[in-house]
């Protein structure tokens, strides 16, 4: 926290786009093309007529059937796009929704450069609805929305900045996102979009009014929920700018602000725990703490609260505490650390590592390692790789339900494949991002154990006569260093608050109020 990042929460990918009105529509291709395919490959001509009169009478499936027949010939490769195109359709009418994008990927793979490049942006748009993929992004993306018509440039303007944040090309993100104008129905998730980027983009006060214009919105609501969460994302932004600009007032003033039941509450109490300690209030930042160590959040993952109070007792200059402290937390994330580190080697490659984790999910005995996994697959991104394979679950699952004609047809066991396939790539990528988390965790917990190794030096050099043998016996890095100031702390009593003895028991009305009064033990000069 002593870093404070914008982090990135992801946004609803269900934008507002609809169906799209281009010129060449359904089966209508170039005259000029038709012809020239027909001279060239009139089979391929006959498979692709019969597979159109199929498709209008509702036989989407036989439909596909011809439309495969095309692109397994490898001498009718000038009719591919074509076909890949007309598989996309019928895939969709079928509601195979990855396998409809499988095949308008391949049939816009040439961009612009393709014939059907316009015709497949209004069925990309619409796929939008229905599953969320960064490929789908990566082609809606392509599209210009200066040559796109006016009725659909808003939903291009934010798709394309929501990419191009997503690919870190920050500048040109912005650029997009701006030109949303407020009637878009994707208007406040651009402004928080944008707080976020000129957060990340050092351009705090900025950020600032991005956020503010999503909290003071007084126009008309499409999705209450959807913008109640946008809310509180933009309270803990302000918050988290404020921070960055060390103004800890107001950075406290609006991680109070964030709703008791939100999702965000736990994070505000946390890192407004540092707030309070960079200003002085030792009270409110250990009364915080002792929020955190209720029973209710158990499961939380903030091994930083250690350091936090450990700085507390060291700055008011009761050393014994402070190392008591300490040592609590080396016992009890040296070990953690050792597990995961072994956790980590267990798996030689992405792919494996998502079947140990998802076999460690139903089988460990570990609190340590569930709790970490429990975090681990808890990453937004992998969230959406979830969501993914459930999708591509639900379409293998719609595919064995068709009729034995069906299934025995090449096509069938074509796209079966494609889905299997598909499916292990998401769970490929599903390794890659846990096993990166892990490894974040690890290196969180690596700097933690070093920040600690730093304090009990700290202590060492200012009062090493009242250290134990226990925390001498400690090995230092001699590279590793502190700085604290030492200013004075004066405690005083708020008047808006009333005490009552806390005597180990949580009530919920009480959490996220606590106040936990610390005497300094500093000699004046």
């Amino acid at each position: 926290m002593r870093n404070v990042y914008i982090l990135v929460l992801s946004l609803l990918l269900n934008s507002s786009i609809y169906s799209m009105d281009f010129t060449n529509d359904e089966f209508n291709f170039d005259s000029e093309e038709v012809k020239q395919v027909f001279e060239e490959q009139p089979e391929a001509r006959k498979m692709l007529e019969l597979g159109k009169k199929a498709y209008e009478k509702g036989k989407y499936l036989s439909a596909a059937n011809q439309f495969y027949k095309v692109i397994e010939n490898p001498e009718y490769q000038a009719s591919y796009n074509e076909a890949y195109f007309n598989l996309g359709k019928a895939m969709r009418k079928e509601k195979f929704y990855y396998l409809a994008l499988f095949y308008f990927d391949l049939a816009i793979k040439d961009g612009d450069q393709s014939p059907f490049f316009n015709a497949a942006l209004k069925y990309l748009s619409d796929l939008s609805k229905y599953i969320q993929n960064e490929k789908l992004l990566a082609n809606i993306s392509q599209y210009d929305p200066k040559v796109v018509p006016q009725k659909y440039k808003q939903s291009l303007y934010f798709l394309a900045g929501k990419y191009n944040y997503q690919k870190g090309n920050f500048a040109k993100a912005v650029q997009y996102l701006k030109l949303l104008p407020k009637e878009s129905s994707d208007y406040l998730k651009s402004r928080y979009l944008l707080g976020v980027l000129y957060a990340r983009l050092g351009k705090g006060n900025v950020s600032i009014e991005n956020f503010k214009e999503i909290i003071d919105y007084k126009g008309k609501i499409l999705n209450e929920l959807e913008h109640l969460k946008l809310v509180e994302l933009s309270i803990i932004g302000i918050a988290r700018v404020y921070y960055q600009q060390k103004d800890y007032d107001l950075s406290i003033l609006y991680f109070n602000k964030i709703p008791r039941f939100s999702e965000q509450w736990l994070d505000g109490i946390f890192e407004s725990s540092w707030a309070f300690l960079m200003k002085g209030d030792y009270a409110k930042s250990l009364g915080n703490l002792v929020t955190l160590r209720s029973p209710s959040f158990y499961k939380a993952f903030y091994p930083e609260k250690y350091i936090i109070e450990a700085l507390i007792y060291y700055n008011n200059c009761d050393y014994q505490e402070s190392n008591k402290i300490v040592k609590k937390f080396l016992d009890e994330y040296r070990p953690v650390r050792k597990t995961l580190t072994q956790f980590i080697k267990s798996a030689k490659t992405p792919f494996e590592f998502y079947n140990v984790i998802s076999k460690s999910r139903k089988e460990t005995s570990d609190p340590k390692l569930q709790w970490v996994l429990n975090i681990a697959l808890k990453d937004k991104s992998i969230k959406k790789k979830f969501v993914e394979m459930k999708t591509i679950d639900k379409e293998i699952a719609l595919i064995k339900k068709k009729k034995p004609v069906f299934l025995n047809t090449p096509f069938a066991k074509s796209i079966q494949k494609i889905l299997d396939d598909e499916k292990k790539n998401i769970e490929t990528e599903i390794g890659e991002i846990s096993l990166s988390r892990f490894k974040r965790v690890v290196n969180t917990i690596k700097k933690l154990l070093t920040d600690a190794r730093v304090i009990t030096q700290a202590i060492l050099e200012i009062k090493e006569d009242t250290v134990t043998k226990e925390l001498i016996s400690l090995k230092i890095n001699e590279n590793e260093y502190f700085e604290l100031d030492k200013e004075k702390i004066i405690l005083s009593t708020p008047e808006d608050h009333i005490y009552w003895p806390f005597e180990g028991e949580y009530w919920k009305d009480e959490l996220g109020y606590y106040l936990y009064p610390i005497v300094s033990q500093c000699k004046k000069k």
